[in-house]
């Protein structure tokens, strides 16, 4: 990129764009609406914000762009903002570098967020952070998210944080380092941690930046300097093994406030599970959990269940996307027993089987007796295990969202599910796609939801369920209270309903011949 667009020419684009935008200005209003230096600046910031989208754009997966690609970028993101600076009419503020910026009506949440994304110099963070610098600032929630900190605008954020630390208590900064190179990502986020040091923090979030075990320690004041933080966000961060195992160093010894706790797509494995359940082993007063798709097995699991049971105060349980298998099961059912207040439990493509879910189911039917959605996608659940499934749903008089597709239900199973839900009168949605229906379960399940006036969405989809049938279904839910509420059907596969009643048939008559 160094090589397509020269600083002379850069120059010389702001210098054209600022006697155009004056022009412009003056023209259009019949008056000089803005100084020479309003435009200048206001030029300076298009051709920033240019500069960096072609600077974004002009490396691919096979290479770099040729220059003349690179330019025809620049020069239509140039004209694509002097359009909108014009028609949208550009102020000193979004001149600056503040576009996109917003602070709620009460002056209490900084939110950098919207807009597009944006790299930082020092003289946009000073505009973009105006009112965390201003004196006595009242803002209690910032986010930064998107917009991309160099070293000069780091050293503005954590002057910033520090100066609202009477009032701030709720920090996202995930995705503030896109484009940066390790080096300098790591100091601009150290900056922004000791910025936020003498902060009295109830949440921060760090997703999005590649933080890596080395990103974990350098914002080591986020988490060591804090003595009431109650929720801490990492997702998509690269937390390792060792990073699981710094976050515990870190957090565990101040783990008492916190209350959550999410991780998403990382790779953890079973011994970063095993430090994340250690912290959570101290962390009693835990009500929101979420690791998922961190690559977690059985070790993993019965880890994380153990860590969970060290408190009562869970209403919302996600470890969905971990292949953990039915042997963590007992220790999940385990730490389950004791949540009275559960509200959420996501389990969806976790392997559990029909073994893994009944020891789940089992315990669920002892407690969690105000549990809102129960999520058992993708775990082989077949009409043997859907018992222990309706034994539990009995008693969940509150369920709003049940979520079995992708199972072995068959119309056995379906049957049994609709049954243990016929006293539940809040249900929203029931997710029964691609359970090998093929028509007395999906009949099973239309009779039951079609007199709920309140039901959002059934959906059958991708099961073996005959044409006839379907058009049973809607008639059926047409003539009900819960109106047209069938998802999709598109890839419902009729003719397999024939090929498995056929196969059946073989199947018993050789049970017939001994064979």
């Amino acid at each position: 990129m160094s090589t397509a667009i020269c600083q002379s020419e850069r120059d010389e684009t702001v210098r054209r764009l600022a006697e155009s935008l004056y022009s412009i200005a003056f023209f259009r209003e019949g008056q000089k609406i803005v100084s020479e230096d309003v435009a200048r600046d206001l030029a300076a910031t298009i051709e920033k914000k240019a500069y960096a989208a072609a600077e974004v754009s002009s490396s691919t997966t096979t290479g770099e762009r040729p220059k003349h690609e690179v330019v025809s970028l620049y020069s239509k993101k140039v004209g694509q903002l002097v359009v909108e600076a014009i028609t949208q009419g550009a102020s000193l503020p979004a001149a600056s570098g503040a576009a996109g910026v917003q602070v709620s009506a009460a002056g209490e949440i900084l939110d950098l967020s919207q807009g597009e994304r944006e790299f930082y110099d020092a003289a946009g963070a000073r505009a973009a952070l105006a009112p965390l610098l201003t004196p006595h600032t009242n803002i209690t929630s910032v986010c930064f998210s998107t917009k991309s900190f160099g070293a000069e605008a780091a050293a503005v954020a954590k002057e910033a944080l520090h100066n609202a630390r009477a009032s701030l208590v709720d920090a996202n900064l995930s995705d503030v380092i896109a484009g940066r190179p390790e080096a300098e990502a790591l100091n601009t986020l150290a900056a922004m941690a000791e910025g936020l040091a003498e902060c009295r923090l109830r949440s921060v979030n760090l997703s999005d930046n590649a933080l890596g075990e080395k990103g974990i320690r350098r914002v080591a004041d986020v988490f060591t300097k804090q003595e009431a933080l109650e929720a801490i966000t990492l997702e998509n961060v690269g937390l390792s093994v060792y990073a699981c195992r710094a976050l515990d160093e870190l957090v565990g010894p101040r783990a008492q406030s916190l209350k959550k706790i999410h991780l998403h797509n990382n790779m953890s494995g079973d011994e970063g599970a095993e430090a994340i359940g250690n912290l959570l082993s101290r962390a009693p007063h835990m009500q929101d959990f979420k690791m998922v798709y961190c690559r977690v097995g059985g070790a993993g699991g019965i880890a994380l269940s153990k860590g969970l049971a060290a408190g009562s105060s869970l209403t919302h349980v996600d470890l969905h996307g971990n292949p953990m298998g039915p042997s963590m099961a007992p220790a999940l059912a385990s730490a389950l027993s004791h949540q009275q207040d559960l509200r959420v439990l996501r389990l969806q493509d976790t392997l559990l089987e029909d073994e893994g879910v009944a020891h789940v189911c089992r315990s669920l039917a002892r407690t969690a007796p105000y549990l809102e959605e129960l999520d058992l996608s993708l775990n082989e659940i077949t009409a043997g295990g859907s018992q222990a499934v309706a034994m539990c749903l009995m008693g969940k008089p509150s369920l709003l969202r049940l979520i079995l597709r992708e199972n072995e239900l068959g119309d056995k199973g379906t049957a049994q599910v609709c049954r243990a839900l016929k006293s539940n009168e809040t249900l929203k949605v029931l997710d029964l796609s691609e359970n090998q229906i093929r028509g007395p379960g999906a009949e099973d399940a239309a009779a039951l939801v079609a007199g709920r006036a309140g039901f959002e969405r059934l959906e059958l989809d991708g099961n073996w369920i005959e044409d006839e049938v379907v058009a049973k279904v809607r008639a059926v839910l047409a003539a009900g209270a819960s109106g047209d509420v069938l998802g999709s059907m598109d890839e419902n596969d009729a003719d397999m309903a024939d090929d498995d009643e056929d196969a059946d048939e073989l199947a018993e008559g050789m049970a017939k011949m001994g064979v």
